[in-house]
């Protein structure tokens, strides 16, 4: 199975990737991002607000697997958490938790292909509720739709429907944050070549649903599978070589041709 219409190499050590400001909203003395690689190994970007107007704890967490991403959502007044595709290696996602002295209330998946769900049961556990798409062959307690809300403490989480890599597949909006799954990454997309996909959904997906987003957003991707870890909508639409192809025939000529297009401009 091709999970991705992508070809980068694996970044093997985050303490060498360099984020521009330009992928960095402004937010004032009172919000960071920070880039860490602790003396455990443990790698994961994190973004903290100090300040009672946005109480959030937003980490992207390595999973293990083809470059998995994991995410983790937290309320600092309430100490509740999210933990959103929870994959193969769940010791770093679990490691935060207990760091950070989190009550995981949530486990999300933004799709169910199985690298994204693996570790679904280390988390959902007691009253834990999993939440998907409502049609998701998980069988979660809370079933999504697109615009649905789940509120952690202060923090909401907004669901967005967006088929096309998956049947199931779907985004996840945290204020200035999206939470992409397989559906877009930074430079490329999510692959369609296989039962349960459609190209023509991933299309309306992205250019209806993303590209409607404004371009501050911050684009979270599944996989390590770009130049860096996250981007922005608006860096995605300049830069990213399907989001030019506004026509649903260029966009699949491109899907089809994509390891020429790779060779021909350089691309790993």
């Amino acid at each position: 199975m091709r999970n991705a219409d992508c070809g980068m190499e694996n970044q093997e050590a985050y303490s060498a990737i360099r984020i521009p400001q330009s992928a960095i909203k402004e937010a004032g003395p009172t919000c960071g991002i920070l880039l860490h690689k602790a003396s455990d190994g443990l790698r994961y970007v994190s973004t903290t607000w100090y300040g009672k107007e946005c109480p959030m704890i937003f980490e992207q967490i390595d999973a293990g697997g083809d470059r998995n991403f994991s995410y983790l959502i937290g309320d600092e007044t309430t100490r509740l958490g999210a933990v959103v595709d929870p994959g193969y290696d769940t010791s770093k996602l679990q490691a935060r938790v207990n760091a950070l002295g989190l009550k995981v209330a949530y486990v999300l998946n933004t799709h169910t292909h199985h690298d994204h769900i693996a570790g679904n049961d280390v988390f959902h556990t007691g009253d834990v509720k999993l939440a998907a798409y409502k049609e998701a062959k998980v069988n979660p307690e809370i079933k999504l739709d697109h615009g649905a809300e789940i509120q952690v403490g202060s923090v909401t989480i907004k669901a967005l429907f967006t088929p096309g890599h998956y049947l199931d597949s779907m985004c996840f909006l945290v204020g200035d944050k999206l939470i992409t799954g397989d559906t877009l990454f930074v430079g490329c997309i999510g692959g369609s070549g296989f039962r349960g996909s459609s190209a023509e959904k991933q299309f309306h997906s992205l250019f209806d649903i993303i590209l409607k987003l404004d371009d501050a957003i911050e684009v979270y991707p599944g996989h390590d599978y770009g130049e860096k870890p996250f981007s922005s909508v608006g860096y995605e639409r300049a830069n990213n070589p399907f989001l030019q192809r506004t026509n649903f025939d260029e966009f699949m000529w491109l899907k089809e041709h994509w390891e020429e297009y790779k060779a021909e401009h350089g691309i790993p």
